[in-house]
């Protein structure tokens, strides 16, 4: 199944105070050629809290991020960088599901 994901940093001040990288990996969103889905790490519960009132205002509005092409990448581009970031969009059929997606990518995490 053909899928588009992008992995989902927050900005963290601790890391940036130490001089490290202050974006830190959080999650997954990925668009299905059918729907939407996404996968947070433990430890990120409220980032995941957040998305799943996007999706449901979505669902209200009728937004259907897989019959929108550069969904992902709108929300990349409008990100403010002190919410975080988002990565770079991958195309992959490498997955069966957006299920399987996210459990291979949190595990690089």
């Amino acid at each position: 199944m053909k899928l588009r994901y992008m992995i989902d940093y927050i900005y963290d001040e601790k890391w940036f105070e130490k001089s490290l990288n202050p974006y830190v990996p959080a999650g997954l969103w990925v668009v299905t050629p059918t729907g939407f889905d996404a996968g947070y790490l433990p430890g990120f519960e409220e980032r995941e809290d957040e998305v799943n009132w996007l999706v449901n205002d979505w669902v209200e509005k009728d937004i259907k991020p897989c019959l929108n092409p550069g969904f992902l990448e709108y929300w990349r581009e409008s990100r403010s960088p002190y919410r975080g970031a988002f990565g770079e969009t991958v195309e992959t059929e490498e997955y069966e599901n957006s299920g399987k997606c996210i459990k291979a990518t949190r595990k690089k995490y």
